[in-house]
């Protein structure tokens, strides 16, 4: 029982280590806005604010993706 606990210990401690960003995006949405817009400043986003660059990155294709990222975050 001790090993089941310590596991659902570890488990809640390592879970926030998936959203590290902090700002609802998951690493590989960040990770695919940056290579689209290397300068883009991803700190406090709203909640609207990142449903529309998720949408952005999964429906738009290259440059207007990135036109798209550049106009969410101006």
């Amino acid at each position: 029982m001790k090993i089941f606990a310590l596991a659902a210990v570890a488990l809640a401690a390592f879970s926030p280590a998936a959203f590290a960003m902090g700002n609802g995006l998951t690493s590989s949405q960040a990770y695919e806005i940056r290579v689209l817009v290397p300068t883009a400043d991803l700190s406090n986003l709203t909640d609207s604010q990142v449903l529309l660059l998720a949408d952005a990155i999964h429906h738009g294709d290259g440059s207007d993706a990135g036109r798209m990222i550049r106009s969410i975050l101006n």
